[in-house]
Parts: structure tokens; sequence; C-alpha cells
């Protein structure tokens, strides 16, 4: 059932996480549906919102989130989670236990949509493209995840916990302020057109992207090999999966799940 005024045609995006729906409608509003104990994803300002019905995510106690184009995320349980939104004007927002602002602040809990600190790249004119999700580590007690933000002219950039290399710098370093994914270890990445962030499953942090000249790249921890590497568990900066020949495969698309990379 859907939120109370909201028809199946004014659902423009619809996402699924552990124990949660996400919808952004056709006007830009978000709602969240979640079991997880975690009401800190909901966005309205409660660690104890409701859990049985749909909550509209809001900025403070009398706004709505508004003029969302896009959604991502990952959930996993009451401490480890964390919503992305971006808007049409570029702006980008998040919430959740375990998620950063992108200012040098470390890792907080935000009950309501809070607006990140973007790179000083990103302005009125160029605005982010992509958004992204991930975090956590199998079998432990992290509760931190890694946020992303893609720009148009192809450059990656990253904030959040680096546990498992899955920021992508070539270090296993937590970065609390933004950081360029790197291509080399001391190379920027600039032109990256697409990413897919591991959102679906709890632990097993890493990133897959395709350039613009359709090149695939994977990174983090190889969990079940699902980087495409050859040694599981081992954890990689970006490179090219084990597979995909550079100059005869192109890729276009490609999506990054517990265990699984498909292009």
């Amino acid at each position: 059932k859907l939120p109370t005024g909201v028809t199946p045609g004014s659902v423009k995006m619809m996402v699924a996480f552990y124990k949660a729906l996400v919808i952004v409608t056709n006007s830009g509003n978000v709602w969240v549906l979640s079991t997880n104990t975690a009401g800190e994803i909901r966005g309205v300002g409660s660690s104890s919102a409701a859990a049985t019905t749909w909550n509209k995510v809001k900025i403070d106690a009398n706004t709505d989130l508004t003029n969302v184009i896009s959604v991502r995320g990952q959930v996993s349980s009451a401490t480890l989670n964390a919503i992305m939104a971006l808007t049409a004007e570029g702006n980008v927002y998040t919430w959740g236990n375990s998620t950063y602002l992108g200012n040098s602040t470390p890792s907080t809990s935000k009950t309501f949509a809070t607006l990140m600190t973007l790179p000083s790249e990103f302005t009125a004119i160029n605005k982010p493209k992509m958004i992204g999700v991930t975090g956590g580590i199998k079998n432990t007690s992290t509760t931190k995840n890694t946020l992303y933000v893609l720009s148009s002219s192809g450059s990656l950039y990253s904030t959040g916990d680096n546990t498992k290399k899955q920021c992508g710098d070539f270090t296993t370093t937590e970065r609390t302020g933004w950081v360029n994914v790197k291509s080399g270890a001391s190379t920027n990445f600039n032109n990256i057109n697409f990413i897919s962030c591991q959102e679906h499953t709890a632990g097993m942090p890493g990133v897959a992207a395709i350039s613009f000249d359709s090149k695939l790249y994977s990174w983090g921890e190889n969990d079940g090999l699902m980087l495409g590497q050859l040694t599981t568990g081992a954890l990689y900066d970006p490179t090219v999966p084990q597979g995909f020949t550079v100059g005869t495969d192109k890729a276009i698309f490609t999506e990054l799940g517990g265990h699984t990379l498909v292009y």
C-alpha cells in the first residue's frame, strides 16, 4: 500500500534495501517504509519513528525534503545505515545512523535529511550526476558507511569508512571529508561515467565504475570474489576486473551486489 495521496503513476523511483523501501514521487518527495529498528533512516526527526507506516522525509520538523530526483542508500542494521538524496538543484542530503556530511566531521546520526557539504567542483551549473552508498564490514562491529558523489566531468569523490579500501584512494584511512577516487596512487580519476555501490546486503563494501571509454573498474573488499579479482576477501584498489579485456569489452551498465558483479 502506497502512502496516502500517492498513486502508482506518481512514483518516479523506488529502491529496496534491507528491511526498507524508499520511493521518490514525481513531485520530489521521499517516503520511507522500514521495519528496521533504526528510526533514523525514516528521516522524520525521531529514532523511534513508526516502523509500520510510510514516513515522509523532512529537513526539519516543519519542512519536507523536496525536489529530489534520485535516492541511494545502504541499510544493514540499527547501527549501520545511511541514505542520500540528490535534488534537481544539485544539493545532496543525507540521513541515517552512520552517515557523513563531507565537512570533516566524524560519522554521525541524522534523524532529518541534512544538507551535505560537496567538493568545490560542484556549482549551480555543474551539478552532481550520481550518488551512492556502501559500507559495513561483515562479522565485525564496524558501523560506518561510505558515501560517493560523481560529477559530470568524470571526477568521483568519496567520504566515510575506508577500512576495506572502499574510498578508492589507495589507503585504508577513514575520510571525514571528500577525497578523490584514484586510478593510481597519485592520479585522480577524471573519466568516470557511471557507478554502482554494493548497497544490497550487510558488509562487503565495494564499488564498480565505468569510464567514458567503457572500461570497467572495481574496488573494495573482494568477498566471495564479487569484485572479479583473484583472491577472495582481499582488498583491492580501483582496477579492471579479471576477465574484462580492455579494448575489446565495452561496459555500458554495471551492478555490484553482495557476491555478484555484472556488467
